[in-house]
């Protein structure tokens, strides 16, 4: 058991290496628990480097990780839905520049159907214009006596 100092106090606490927690040295903090002190039993971490070297400062409390695990958790799941509701976004877009990229070409289309059949009435107006035009000029004509 080594003496560590908080503010003004004096407590006594046990070391572990049951960490995850990383320190500001970029190694793994130790898990210590308090034995005395106003926060008896508490968990926290801390530089594994303390007292040799003085550490590097880092300190948290266990539950502070768990409490922010939990929120890491909800913030994962989060963004996890996120990701999910912008998948299926993404792929009912597609869905829909499918159908529009369809519709598109099948009015192109039916505009050039529709342009044929115009022409095709517009000759057929002509040719019966000319016929009857023929016709009237055939029967009203001056036939000459000679």
């Amino acid at each position: 058991m080594k003496p560590h100092a908080f503010g003004s106090s004096s407590t006594t606490c046990s070391k572990g290496v049951d960490s995850t927690i990383n320190c500001h040295h970029n190694i793994k903090s130790v898990l210590r628990v308090l034995k005395n002190g106003l926060n008896v039993g508490r968990k926290f971490h801390e530089c594994s480097l303390w007292p040799v070297n003085m550490g590097c400062g880092f300190f948290l409390w266990k539950d502070d990780v768990e409490i922010r695990g939990t929120h890491h958790g909800e913030e994962m799941k989060t963004k996890a839905d996120n990701v999910r509701f912008m998948t299926t976004a993404m792929v009912e877009q597609r869905a829909v520049q499918g159908q529009i990229a369809y519709l598109t070409k099948l009015l192109e289309n039916e505009a050039k159907e529709n342009k044929k059949f115009r022409q095709s009435v517009a000759f057929v107006f002509i040719a019966v214009v000319a016929f009857v035009g023929m016709l009237y000029m055939h029967f009203n004509t001056k036939k000459c006596i000679y």
